[in-house]
């Protein structure tokens, strides 16, 4: 039995190893691996809908590192994402040096977008770190996003055998997340903003 085809992801079911894809019935192959996280999802999103837009914290950028060096404000939280890079490139040099090897055969391309966007985590966040604030937070946040989404491709993909575009579909949903954000911190920014002029006018 070959231990890279996908196994069963919940195996307490009675269907264990890779014998899941072949002994499963197409309705459970579907149920468990996709219905279960698109209710958790959809009640997510229900409570978002329910809860309205979000504001970003005025207070929120203040665990920023105060002390310069090198000539970087924030110096820490700058050169603290090194580590990002370092492993991002290391991660990004194994993939590639694997090719197109077996042991790779379902979770590349998720792999291939996890590392790549610990490259770009580090550098979106010290970006954001050299001078915080909530638009450059935006650029923090997307690589992030990015990195969880190859993060679930890569194992949703070697564990359930899922079909390669779930990794598009799970980055595009990563990037739609954090402008969602975004728009409903812009348009709470805005309300509070409207208010305060109103307040301002009654006195």
């Amino acid at each position: 039995m070959s231990p890279l085809l996908p196994r069963e992801p919940f195996p307490w079911t009675s269907v264990h190893g890779a014998q899941w894809c072949a002994a499963a019935s197409p309705a459970r192959r579907l149920a468990l691996p996709y219905a279960l996280p698109a209710a958790v999802l959809l009640a997510a999103l229900l409570a978002l809908a329910w809860h309205g837009p979000i504001a970003q914290p005025l207070h929120y950028h203040d665990f920023a590192d105060q002390r310069g060096a090198f000539g970087l404000p924030h110096a820490a939280d700058v050169l603290s994402n090194a580590g990002f890079a370092v492993v991002g490139v290391l991660g990004l040099g194994r993939v590639l040096r694997a090719g197109w090897s077996p042991a790779l055969r379902g979770g590349r391309d998720g792999w291939t977008l996890f590392f790549g966007a610990l490259v770009l985590t580090a550098l979106g966040s010290a970006a954001y770190h050299l001078a915080p604030d909530n638009a450059r937070l935006v650029w923090d946040r997307v690589p992030i996003a990015l990195a969880c989404a190859g993060l679930l491709a890569a194992t949703w993909r070697e564990t359930i055998g899922a079909p390669r575009w779930v990794t598009p579909l799970l980055a595009a949903a990563a990037l739609a997340s954090v402008a969602a954000w975004r728009l409903g911190d812009l348009h709470a920014a805005s309300s509070t903003a409207d208010g305060a002029r109103g307040e301002t006018i009654v006195l």
